[in-house]
């Protein structure tokens, strides 16, 4: 699954990154499943057989959210959702530009935070991390600073890397609370003629825990973009298909991989290539019928009411965004926190999700289906927690239990 920037919005940046193979070939049967891998793993069929894998409960075990009556259980912007030891959730609202808790019943405890540029307070709530001892991280893209809070919603401190230019993208946190930063978005890529084409480079830095920047992670290749300026509106879309990248944090690695080929490389922080992990097949040609979904979707987004005339202007920018002759290797990708690498199949949004997933030695164990309309944000041992969102557009944390079994 892939989720679109909002079609009105002024402008929109999509961050990501491409990776580069490394190592010998090596089988995807051979070594400790369990172990870190090394080097690069060639994957041409799954591990698990007939009746065998992972499963989710058919339903979510827990809801937070999802009511346009009570103010406390409204969510609107979800940048971030996840599980505390003792069962609390804690969910990074934009709309609240803070945190809000809730207990393991769903109920909510506290919210914290809000507008404003002191302590503890956001100006642009952008993502939230979990590391050790359930200390929490907030990412506040608009004022470039990393908030922490404990484990009660007390705010404790914050950090500002120097160094970066607008809006710098949070990619996540690792085991020991350093966390890895795009450097941003510079003059220059402000710049583009209407109904071109472009794609950037981006720097990710790895910067420690009081906000020192320790090392360049990588230089990666952002996703094709379409610049339209027409009707005095600049948009800023991703190329229907065109080559993106994904980036995912997890324990002690940086996972990163273009769509173009379905292969995939872990960094240390230091930047150090640790393992390539290869799926080999066939990219297939996109359809007509993928083309029409793909612009249906982003018709939908965001125009409901929206007057007669803006609607047209929507339709003419979405007919004008190029796309690609084949559809992309693979979409979302994500850690949990086995170190086990999730990666999404490339679909519309909104349609039935496919996860590949691979054992942190790099070998394909199988396919776990997921709701489609389900944005994941946090695997844990034995529970995936995410958001959905219904037909009226109303936001909602949901929480499916997890069976790891072989």
């Amino acid at each position: 699954m892939m989720k679109s920037s909002g079609l009105l919005r002024c402008l929109t940046v999509v961050i990501a990154c491409a990776a580069t193979a490394c190592g010998d070939a090596r089988s995807a049967e051979g070594g400790d499943s369990n172990a870190p891998g090394k080097g690069r793993v060639v994957n041409t069929s799954p591990k698990w057989r007939g009746g065998e894998g992972w499963a989710l409960s058919a339903r979510p075990v827990l809801v937070v959210g999802g009511s346009e009556s009570d103010s406390a259980a409204t969510l609107y912007g979800v940048a971030g959702a996840v599980r505390l030891a003792d069962g609390r959730i804690v969910v990074a609202d934009r709309g609240a530009n803070g945190l809000r808790i809730y207990n393991s019943r769903g109920e909510h405890l506290l919210t914290s935070g809000g507008k404003g540029d002191g302590p503890g307070e956001f100006d642009g709530v952008d993502a939230l991390a979990k590391i050790r001892g359930d200390t929490l991280l907030i990412w506040d893209r608009k004022s470039a600073r990393v908030s922490v809070f404990d484990a009660t919603g007390k705010f404790v401190d914050s950090r500002r890397p120097t160094g970066l230019n607008a809006l710098p993208w949070f990619a996540g946190a690792f085991r020991n609370g350093s966390f890895a930063v795009s450097t941003g978005v510079s003059p220059s890529q402000m710049m583009a003629q209407s109904g071109s084409t472009r794609q950037d480079t981006m720097v990710i830095l790895h910067v420690g825990r009081q906000g020192e920047v320790l090392d360049t992670i990588g230089r990666f290749a952002g996703p094709e973009t379409f610049v339209d300026m027409s009707g005095g509106n600049l948009t800023v879309e991703r190329v229907i298909f065109g080559e993106s990248s994904s980036l995912a944090v997890g324990g002690d690695r940086f996972f990163a991989g273009t769509n173009t080929n379905y292969e995939l490389t872990a960094y240390t922080p230091a930047g150090d290539s640790a393992l390539t992990i290869v799926k080999q097949e066939r990219r297939r040609p996109a359809s007509r019928a993928d083309l029409d979904a793909y612009r249906q979707y982003l018709l939908s987004r965001n125009l409901g009411n929206v007057p007669a005339e803006v609607r047209a202007s929507a339709s003419r920018r979405v007919a004008a965004i190029p796309h690609r002759e084949t559809l992309p290797s693979f979409g979302d990708i994500r850690v949990d926190s086995q170190g086990y690498l999730w990666v999404a199949d490339f679909g519309v949004p909104e349609q039935a999700g496919r996860w590949d997933i691979f054992d942190p030695a790099g070998a394909w164990l199988g396919t776990l289906e997921v709701p489609g309309d389900l944005t994941i944000h946090e695997i844990g041992a034995d529970y995936l927690l995410g958001v959905a969102t219904d037909e009226l557009g109303v936001e909602r944390v949901e929480m499916y239990s997890l069976q790891r079994k072989i």
